[in-house]
């Protein structure tokens, strides 16, 4: 499990650095190992090994006496000494005693915590609202927490009730309304009360974006809808979610250990039609209703009705 608390801790902090070191700020000679970018007006700094908060004007708001500590949300910030882990305010005040094995940040109004070797969950108050039962939990997301008993997931609401049966080997976050659940090794979707829209019948799948999956059966990927029918027939080698109505598939490259190279790519719309023809080294997803592309070497832009702008 330390392990784990230490893999989870590593990438928040990592994602969110500056990539700094010995910053001075604007009117202190004090010296910093790290300095993360600014969020809800504080920032987290580092010296020997040790974090705190900075404010706007520099200002030491947090003394640095923390082993760790996550970037603010919703005025709260998820800090640890030894292990102990603890919420506490932009004044520096601990709202909640570091006295848990280990925390999420609070989402939906509670934090997922672990006690005693079980997990349950938190308000702002740090009173517990849901009993540490649970062998894992993860945060609240659309109104449903997953938590595991007995080395199956399953999801409970705010009231503790089980909204989804401890029946499954993993389980993704909600999107949409929608959520990955694996079972004997294979994959399919549920809704938010339990039922099915597709079986655990595919090899990989990914989360629901404007209304469509892409998911891989055997060696191809297709795309489905919420109803679980298939938009395009399973021919690619790589089929990604939908950005401002297009999605990106390829044909001709290779998957290895989840990483794809090679292959050309294209677009596809709502509809399954190819809109961009499958013929570019690299494309990225639309954005503001143009694709960067690639294409023998040559970068540039392509619209929505295909109309390459070869880069200045």
């Amino acid at each position: 499990m330390k392990q784990r608390v230490i893999i989870v801790l590593l990438i928040a902090i990592l994602s969110t650095t500056l990539n700094v070191s010995k910053i001075y700020t604007s009117d202190s000679p004090t010296k910093y190992d790290t300095v993360r970018p600014y969020s809800e007006g504080l920032a987290a700094v580092e010296k020997d090994n040790k974090w705190g908060f900075i404010d706007e004007n520099s200002k030491e708001v947090v003394p640095l006496k923390y082993d760790s500590a996550l970037d603010f949300k919703d005025g709260k910030s998820l800090v640890q000494i030894n292990w102990k882990y603890g919420f506490i305010d932009k004044s520096g005040k601990e709202i909640v005693a570091l006295k848990y094995d280990y925390a999420f940040s609070f989402t939906e109004g509670v934090a997922a915590i672990k006690l005693n070797d079980k997990y349950g969950f938190i308000d702002t108050t740090d009173k517990l609202v849901i009993p540490n039962i649970y062998d894992d939990a993860i945060s609240f997301n659309e109104g449903l927490a997953k938590v595991k008993k007995d080395n199956k997931w399953g999801f409970i609401d705010k009231n503790n009730k089980v909204i989804i049966p401890f029946k499954y080997d993993n389980v993704f976050d909600f999107s949409e309304g929608f959520v990955r659940v694996k079972l004997n090794n294979k994959w399919g979707f549920i809704d938010k009360k339990g039922k099915e829209i597709t079986s655990a019948k595919y090899d990989e799948v990914n989360d629901f974006k404007e209304g469509f999956a892409s998911v891989k059966l055997g060696n191809k990927w297709g795309v489905i809808d919420t109803t679980g029918k298939e938009l395009t027939s399973f021919k690619y080698d790589k089929a990604e979610n939908f950005h401002e109505g297009f999605a990106k598939v390829s044909i001709g490259g290779k998957d290895n250990n989840s990483r794809y190279y090679g292959g050309k790519w294209g677009f596809i719309d709502k509809s399954g039609k190819e809109i961009i023809p499958i013929k570019y080294d690299e494309v990225n997803d639309f954005n503001n209703g143009k694709s960067k592309v690639t294409l023998n070497g040559k970068s540039g832009y392509v619209d929505k009705n295909n109309n390459f702008t070869p880069d200045k």
